[in-house]
C-alpha cells in the first residue's frame, strides 16, 4: 500500500486539484500513523523510505510549497520545512534562478500571511530557512533580503515575526561557522553597512514603549516587542564594534528599562548593558556617560533597598544581572566614582551595603562579595585618608554584619541550606567556601581598620568562649547535638577570623597589643578545653575546630615573633643605656608586659598540649597533621625548648608516631630546628649539631643498613620495604628544602649526615621502577636545590655521571614510547633536573 501510494502521489499532484488534496488527506494520514508511538517499528521503516524519496525529489521544494498552501497538519508542516531546510542546504545551487526566486518570495509571504495562525516551532523552523537563503544569497541575488526583514518590523501587524527573522540574522550572520571566510567577512561588512537602520529602528521601537509606559498606557503586547529587542541587541553587542555604532540615546533608554526593574523587560535591559559594559564601550563624553549608569543604577539600588521586603520583591534574573553589572562597573571604573562623580562614594558604598545584606540566594550574596573583594583592593592600592574616614562607618558596619552571616545564631536558616560535602578539587564544602569569603571581607577592612576590628570581634570571641566553656555538659546529650554541632561552627568560623587577622595586627602593634594578646590567650584557652574533651572525636564539627584553633595558633607565630623581636631590642637598648651606646627608639608595651616571657608561656603552653597528639593513634589525621604544622611554625621562634630532654621527646614521637609522613616530616623539620637555628655557643653549637647527628641517624638508620646488606637487592621489591624507602626520602627531601634560605652555617650539619651512598644504592636498584625513581629523583633535587654549594663540584659532578650511566639511551627511549603517567613523569622529572643542574 505505501509503495502505491508514493507511485500515484508525484504523477498527478500538479496536474489535478481534486486529486492532489485527496492523495494529500491520505499523506496527512500518513505522516500521523508515522508519529504515532503505539505504531510497529516495521511500518515507520516504510513510511520513512516513502519520506526520503519524496524529500530527495529535484522539484521537492514546490511539493513544500503545495504542503504549506492546502494543509494545517503540524506533521504535515514540519515536514515540509524539512524538505525546505534540505533544498537550501544540499541542492540550493543546483535550483534554477526562476525557482530560488519563488521559494524565498513564497516563504517569506507564507510567514506573514499565516503568522498568527501557525505553530511556533513552524514559524521559527520557516524563518530559519529564511535566514539561511539570505546567508547564500545577500546582497547580491536577494538585495532586499535585509530591507523585507526590516518592513515587518515595521509593521505593527508583522513586527513580532520581523524581530524574530532580526534575531536569526544576528546569530546566524555572526557565527556563519560553515561559510568560507570571504563570505563570512563580506556578510558581517554588509551587516555594518546596514547597523544604523537597524539599530535605529529598534531604538525608535523601544522609546515609543517607554513613553506609553511612563504614560501608564502601554499597548497590550509591549513586552512581546521589547524582549526580543533586547535579545537582538545583546547578541549584536557581542560583536560589534560599539565606538562605531552605539549612540548614548540608546543607553539612556536601555538605563530607563533597567530602572523600571519591575519586570523582565528590566531584567533583559540590564543584559544589554552588561555586555556594553564588558566591551570596555568608551563613548565621546565618557564622563556623561558614567555619571548617567551610577545615577540609574543608584536610583534602582534606592527603590530595592527602600522596598519594604527588599530584594525579595525583585525579579531574581533582574538581582543577578545587576550585581554583575556593578561588579563590572567596579572593578573597571570605581577610580571615576571616587575622583569625578557628583554621588559621594559613602553614599553608594551605603547603598550597597543594604542590598548586599538583603540578598537570598547564596550565589548572589558571594559575587557581591566578590564586589567588596574588588572594592577593598582598590582603597587597599589608592589609600587616602580623607576617603578611609569617610568611609570607616560604613566598611566596620560591613565587617560587624559579615560575622553575623557566618554565624547560626543570626543565619541558621541561610547556613543550614549550606552543603557539607567536601569538593574533590578545593577539599572545600559549599559552607567552608560561604564562611572563607567573608573573612576574606573582613580581613580586608582589618587591613585598614585593625584596632576597630579588633575592639568588636573580641567581646564576641569572649561571649563563645563562655558559652563553649559549658559544652563538655551537652557533649553525651542526643537532644543536644544539633545545638552542639551549630555552636561548634560557630566558634570554628570566629577563630578561623582570629587567625586570618593575625597579619594586620602588625600594622598598628602596640596599639593593637592588649586585644591580641588577650585573643592568644583565648585561642591557647579554647585549644586547651578542645583537646581536654576529645571534641575531634565527636564530630567532623569538633575536628574542623581543632584543626582551625593550631592554625589559627600557627598564624600568630608573626605576631610572637615582632613580640620577641621587642624583647630582645628592648634588652639590648637596656644594656646600650647602661655602657653610653643606645641609639634606638622603641614603642612601648603596657606597664608590666614582658614580651619574652609571654613568647616562652605561649610556647610551653601549646608544645604541652600538641605534642602528645603525635603518639595517639585515635587522633583524625587532619588533627595531628595541623598539630605537628603548629610545632613546626612555633619551633622557629626563640626561647625554643631546646633541651636535649625536649629533643628526645620529639625523637620518640617521631619513631613511635602512628602518623603518615606528612606528620613525622614536620615533628623532625621541629627537631632540627631546635638543634640548629638556636644561637648559643661554639660548645653548645658542637654539642647540638652532633645530636642533630644521632637524631638525623635514628631517621636513616633502617635506609642506610639496608643498603649495606648484601641480600638487599632480593628485598628492594617488598611492599613494605619501598614504602619504608620511599618515606624516608621523602622526608629528607622536605628537610632539605625547608632549609633551602637558611645560612651555610645552619646547614653545614646536614651536609655531613648526607646519606650520598645509600641513595646511590637505591637509584640503581630501582632503574626499572618508575614510581621509586621518582621519589629519588625528587630526593637529588631538593638536595641540588638546597645544598649544592655545600655538596661542592666533586660530589655533584659524581652523582650527575651517576644519573647520565643510569639514564641510557634505550632507557630513555622507552619512557619516551611509554604512554603511561609515572612514565612521564620519570622523564619530565629528569629533563627538568639535568636542564637545571648539567
Amino acid at each position: 500500500r505505501d509503495r502505491h501510494f508514493h507511485l500515484t502521489f508525484w504523477r498527478p499532484l500538479m496536474e489535478s486539484d481534486e486529486q492532489a488534496k485527496k492523495q494529500l488527506i491520505e499523506f496527512e494520514s500518513l505522516l500521523t500513523q508515522y508519529y504515532d508511538p503505539a505504531q510497529d517499528q516495521h511500518s515507520k521503516l516504510q513510511i520513512e523510505q516513502t519520506l526520503s524519496q519524496i524529500n530527495s525529489h529535484a522539484d521537492a521544494w514546490q511539493y513544500a510549497c503545495f504542503f504549506f498552501s492546502n494543509s494545517t497538519n503540524p506533521y504535515v508542516l514540519f515536514f515540509a520545512t524539512t524538505i525546505c531546510e534540505n533544498v537550501v542546504k544540499e541542492r540550493w545551487n543546483a535550483l534554477p534562478n526562476e525557482a530560488k526566486s519563488q521559494l524565498r518570495y513564497f516563504l517569506l509571504s507564507y510567514l506573514h500571511q499565516n503568522q498568527k495562525s501557525l505553530p511556533s516551532f513552524v514559524i521559527t523552523k520557516i524563518a530559519k530557512v529564511c535566514v539561511d537563503i539570505g546567508k547564500v544569497e545577500w546582497p547580491h541575488n536577494y538585495p532586499d533580503f535585509l530591507n523585507n526583514i526590516l518592513a515587518l518590523v515595521q509593521n505593527s501587524d508583522s513586527t513580532n515575526l520581523g524581530l524574530l527573522l532580526l534575531k536569526l540574522v544576528t546569530e546566524e550572520f555572526s557565527s556563519s561557522e560553515n561559510l568560507p571566510s570571504k563570505r563570512k567577512k563580506e556578510l558581517i561588512n554588509q551587516l555594518y553597512e546596514n547597523l544604523p537602520n537597524v539599530l535605529g529602528l529598534l531604538e525608535h521601537l523601544l522609546k515609543e514603549s517607554l513613553q506609553l509606559l511612563q504614560s501608564n498606557s502601554p499597548p497590550p503586547n509591549w513586552e512581546a516587542i521589547c524582549l526580543p529587542i533586547f535579545n537582538i541587541l545583546t547578541q549584536m553587542f557581542s560583536w560589534v564594534p560599539l565606538n562605531k555604532y552605539l549612540k548614548p540615546e540608546l543607553i539612556t533608554i536601555l538605563l530607563q528599562f533597567m530602572e523600571r526593574g519591575d519586570d523582565e523587560t528590566s531584567v533583559q535591559a540590564l543584559g544589554c548593558l552588561n555586555e556594553i559594559l564588558g566591551k570596555n564601550y568608551i563613548p565621546p563624553n565618557f564622563y556623561d556617560f558614567l555619571l548617567e549608569i551610577l545615577r540609574h543604577v543608584f536610583s534602582l539600588l534606592v527603590r530595592i533597598t527602600s522596598s519594604n521586603e527588599g530584594v525579595r520583591t525583585f525579579d531574581e534574573n533582574l538581582v543577578t544581572k545587576l550585581i554583575h553589572f556593578i561588579s563590572v562597573f567596579v572593578s573597571v571604573h570605581v577610580g571615576w566614582v571616587v575622583n569625578k562623580s557628583t554621588i559621594p562614594l559613602s553614599d553608594f558604598v551605603l547603598l550597597l551595603f543594604k542590598f548586599s545584606m538583603g540578598l537570598v540566594s547564596t550565589e548572589n550574596f558571594i559575587s557581591c562579595l566578590e564586589i567588596w573583594d574588588t572594592f577593598l583592593d582598590f582603597l587597599h592600592s589608592n589609600r587616602s585618608e580623607t576617603l578611609m574616614l569617610q568611609l570607616k562607618d560604613g566598611l566596620i558596619a560591613l565587617s560587624v554584619e559579615l560575622m553575623k552571616k557566618i554565624e547560626f545564631s543570626y543565619n541558621g536558616a541561610f547556613l543550614s541550606q549550606l552543603s557539607l560535602k567536601r569538593q574533590e578539587q578545593t577539599g572545600q564544602s559549599e559552607y567552608d567556601d560561604y564562611v572563607s569569603q567573608c573573612i576574606e571581607i573582613v580581613a580586608g577592612v582589618a587591613q585598614e581598620y585593625p584596632n576597630e576590628v579588633l575592639s568588636f570581634l573580641y567581646p564576641l570571641f569572649v561571649s563563645q568562649i563562655h558559652n563553649f566553656s559549658l559544652i563538655g555538659a551537652h557533649l553525651s546529650l542526643s537532644q543536644s547535638r544539633g545545638v552542639v554541632e551549630y555552636f561548634l561552627r560557630d566558634m570554628s568560623s570566629t577563630v578561623q577570623v582570629v587567625g586570618r587577622l593575625v597579619d594586620h595586627f602588625l600594622s598598628d602593634f602596640y596599639t593593637c597589643y592588649p586585644t591580641a594578646l588577650l585573643l592568644l590567650h583565648n585561642l591557647l584557652h579554647v585549644n586547651t578545653l578542645a583537646l581536654s574533651l576529645r571534641l575531634y572525636s565527636y564530630s567532623p564539627s569538633g575536628i574542623n575546630l581543632q584543626t582551625q584553633v593550631l592554625s589559627a595558633l600557627s598564624t600568630y607565630t608573626v605576631w610572637l615573633e615582632r613580640l620577641q623581636s621587642h624583647a630582645l631590642t628592648e634588652a639590648a637598648m637596656v644594656e646600650g643605656k647602661e655602657n653610653g651606646t643606645a641609639t634606638e627608639t622603641l614603642g612601648k608595651l603596657p606597664e608590666g608586659a614582658n614580651g619574652y616571657e609571654e613568647v616562652s608561656n605561649v610556647l610551653k603552653r601549646v608544645i604541652e598540649s600538641v605534642v602528645p597528639l603525635f603518639l595517639d593513634s585515635s587522633v583524625p589525621l587532619e588533627v595531628s597533621e595541623a598539630a605537628s604544622s603548629t610545632v613546626l611554625a612555633l619551633s622557629k621562634l626563640q626561647p625554643i625548648l631546646h633541651s636535649p630532654q625536649f629533643s628526645s621527646f620529639l625523637v620518640a614521637s617521631y619513631l613511635n608516631s602512628p602518623f603518615p609522613r606528612t606528620v613525622k616530616s614536620n615533628i623532625f623539620k621541629t627537631i632540627a630546628h631546635a638543634l640548629l637555628t638556636t644561637p648559643g655557643t661554639g660548645e653548645e653549637i658542637q654539642r647540638r649539631s652532633a645530636q642533630f647527628s644521632e637524631v638525623f641517624g635514628i631517621l636513616v638508620s633502617d635506609f642506610v643498613n639496608l643498603s649495606k646488606d648484601p641480600s638487599a637487592q632480593q628485598a628492594l621489591n617488598q611492599k613494605d620495604v619501598m614504602e619504608k624507602i620511599s618515606e624516608t626520602l621523602e622526608v629528607m627531601s622536605s628537610i632539605y628544602s625547608h632549609f633551602r634560605t637558611m645560612s651555610r652555617k645552619e646547614k653545614s650539619p646536614l651536609l655531613q649526615v648526607v646519606p650520598v651512598a645509600s641513595v646511590q644504592f637505591y637509584f640503581q636498584g630501582y632503574i626499572n621502577n618508575p614510581q621509586m625513581i621518582l621519589s629519588v629523583l625528587k630526593f637529588y633535587d631538593s638536595l641540588f636545590d638546597s645544598l649544592l654549594i655545600e655538596l661542592g663540584p666533586s660530589t655533584s659532578l659524581d652523582i650527575i655521571k651517576t644519573f647520565s650511566g643510569l639514564f641510557s639511551t634505550e632507557h630513555l627511549n622507552q619512557l619516551l614510547q611509554s604512554q603511561e603517567e609515572t612514565h612521564q613523569n620519570v622523564l619530565r622529572t629528569y629533563t627538568l633536573f639535568s636542564s637545571t643542574h648539567n
